[in-house]
């Protein structure tokens, strides 16, 4: 064997036929040339030893990923119900909208939100559904990592599965795959975007020109800083051309997809300025109008609870990834890193851990040190290997990428900035979790959750007050506060959001948006609402305490006159003991019934909720504890 031949053709060698080669040198692919030997069936033994060799390895991902992604499936992240109720009131009639009546985009993702509401459409659990949509993008990661590797860096045998097998064993990418916003399809465009491209570039027809375009719009379709990659995406071929008389035919060529692509993205931005008001979706107001670039927001791939194996493989391979670009013409993966990390430092970084901003650097670094791995394997010519090193070299690259990716597969999470840590940014995978993760497929009540009181059970026990503290139609009713959009989803009732994010009372305050103060006008319109309760923090709360007539009627749950955490109210008639368990009955047929639902963190809401109504069945007959007691 050659040296270097290990890692060159896949793990075997095989032998070639000079005079074979010759025949059909007109017709083989370059890598079928180079060893070709028929067997008695008239079938090549290499082309039958790498196809196995394929479905071995694509199986092994595929299994990999599927048990990494079954210790997450349960949980969601609260957003996801902010564009869950978008997608319920559209797919019902009521128009893209959170509160009915009120016009504001608060979702991050338009075309997750548009998929979403197919399965209500449908008559599929929300939740499920969801799940479903992130599976099936996964996938796509995973097959648009695969063909970046083995298409546009033409990376030979096993080597092209690598950032693949690292995938499933990222935590951060698994995690917020499955979490319910529009992650994962954001992800998959974008690794499949340049893919198409390329195809495109290289093999010009109808079918690759219109997957081309489909890549384009779904790209600029996903999130809000989409424009940026769908930018990078089209300009990166003109990059790399190397001659000025390559440059123009390739434009005229790019134009073809680029031109129609981009004015389908200008009709839905019409869209958007007709329906909403805006050309940007109201997060822009919230966390990018007024936010300054910060090289400090990037920190995450250095420093808190990175680890140093981690921070080479974010760092060193995003390096890589310009430098073999260039040198393979491929850069659209390191522009759309260069991109990732500008947006990442241009806008408010908020609460949500696991390196979200960041999860491109993270999914496509490990393609840089793929490819310096094979670069080493490749041979300049027959006597002298790739920059003097022998097959050690690739092993020490796979070897790197083995020890970030072990670390990786423990994390559970990793804290954002802007939460209380205690003692250290990483929460392991534990037994524990796993054990919960478990009982939520057998769909039984874990005991973190016998352990709580009956109204202190987390976040979801903002809905008891909701439904319990007022006759009139819940539907009608409003609730004041932040991180409730599961309360809101599951009960109905009318959110003012004290993040603004779809309350353009808040977000269109400068105070709120560059001060982070609460002014009289923006809490006095909460209190004229009237809502069956809240639940605030910091300005707000200060805010509220400082205004004690605007609390009349109403009785602080949790904090003090002047700084009333969490109120509820008092003043006005109570539903009687059987609308008060028909309606939690109601919103227990909304959760789904395959599985306990978990929070973030792996808290089991669905077990919290079909406690909470064994509690008020119990109860039912007699006089019902009064909210927060």
């Amino acid at each position: 064997m050659r040296n270097g031949e290990l890692f060159s053709g896949g793990a075997l060698s095989f032998g070639s036929s000079d005079s074979t080669v010759g025949i059909l040198s007109p017709i083989l692919p370059a890598e079928s040339k180079r060893a070709f030997v028929p067997s008695h069936d008239g079938r090549s033994p290499m082309r039958t030893s790498r196809a196995g060799v394929t479905y071995g390895l694509a199986a092994l991902v595929a299994i990999s990923t599927l048990v990494h992604v079954a210790y997450y499936f349960p949980r969601v992240v609260d957003d996801l119900f902010i564009s869950l109720r978008y997608a319920e009131n559209l797919a019902h009639g009521r128009g893209a909208v959170y509160n009915v009546g009120e016009r504001v985009e608060g979702y991050s993702g338009p075309l997750w939100m548009l998929l979403q509401s197919v399965g209500f459409l449908l008559r599929i659990d929300g939740v499920t559904w969801t799940k479903l949509l992130a599976l099936t993008s996964l996938v796509g990661i995973q097959y648009g990592l695969y063909s970046l590797a083995s298409r546009s860096f033409r990376i030979t045998g096993w080597l092209a599965w690598v950032p693949s097998l690292f995938c499933a064993a990222n935590s951060y990418v698994i995690n917020w795959t499955v979490l319910g916003l529009e992650t994962p399809l954001h992800l998959a465009a974008l690794t499949l975007c340049p893919v198409a491209i390329d195809a495109y570039v290289r093999e010009p027809s109808l079918r690759t020109r219109g997957w081309a375009i489909a890549s384009v719009i779904v790209l600029g379709m996903t999130r809000p800083e989409s424009v940026l990659y769908v930018g990078v995406n089209l300009i990166a071929p003109l990059i790399v051309v190397r001659t000025r008389g390559e440059l123009a035919p390739l434009a005229r060529k790019l134009s073809t997809v680029g031109i129609p692509a981009l004015a389908a993205l200008g009709l839905l931005l019409l869209v958007r300025r007709f329906y909403y008001g805006h050309f940007v979706p109201n997060t822009y107001f919230v966390k990018g109008s007024h936010v300054s670039f910060d090289i400090g927001r990037l920190a995450a791939l250095w420093s808190q609870g990175v680890g140093p194996t981690e921070a080479i493989v974010w760092i060193g391979g995003s390096l890589l990834l310009f430098v073999f670009g260039w040198k393979r013409k491929c850069l659209a993966p390191a522009l759309s890193i260069l991109a990732c990390s500008y947006f990442t430092a241009t806008v408010l970084l908020d609460w949500m851990p696991s390196l979200r901003h960041l999860l491109p650097i993270t999914l496509f670094s490990p393609l840089g040190w793929v490819v310096l791995a094979d670069a080493f394997a490749q041979r300049k010519n027959d006597k002298q290997p790739a920059f003097g090193a022998g097959p050690l070299a690739p092993l020490a690259v796979l070897a790197l990428l083995g020890h970030a990716a072990y670390h990786l597969v423990l994390v559970d999470n990793r804290n954002s900035p802007e939460e209380k840590r205690r003692g250290s940014w990483i929460r392991p995978k534990t037994a524990e979790k796993c054990s919960d993760t478990i009982l939520a497929y057998r769909r039984i009540e874990p005991p973190h959750v016998t352990k709580m009181g009956p109204y202190e059970m987390g976040q979801i026990s903002q809905s008891w007050g909701v439904l319990e503290t007022s006759a009139e139609p819940v539907t009608d009713s409003w609730f004041a506060g932040r991180d409730i959009g599961a309360v809101g989803y599951y009960t109905g009732v009318r959110v003012f959001d004290t993040a603004g994010l779809f309350t353009k009372t808040v977000s269109m305050s400068r105070e709120w948006t560059e001060q982070r103060k609460v002014s009289d006008t923006v809490i006095r319109a909460m209190m004229a609402l009237r809502p069956l309760g809240g639940e605030i923090y910091e300005a707000w709360e200060t805010a509220l305490g400082s205004r004690p007539k605007l609390l009349e009627g109403y009785r602080i749950r949790f904090g003090t006159m002047r700084a009333p955490n969490a109120f509820i109210a008092t003043d006005r008639p109570p539903p009687s003991p059987a609308e008060v368990l028909g309606r939690y009955r109601l919103m227990q047929s909304r959760f789904p019934q395959l599985f306990h639902l978990h929070t973030l963190y792996g808290e089991s809401v669905g077990a919290v909720m079909d406690r909470r109504v064994r509690i008020v069945s119990e109860q039912l007959g007699s006089t019902f504890d009064k909210p927060g007691e």
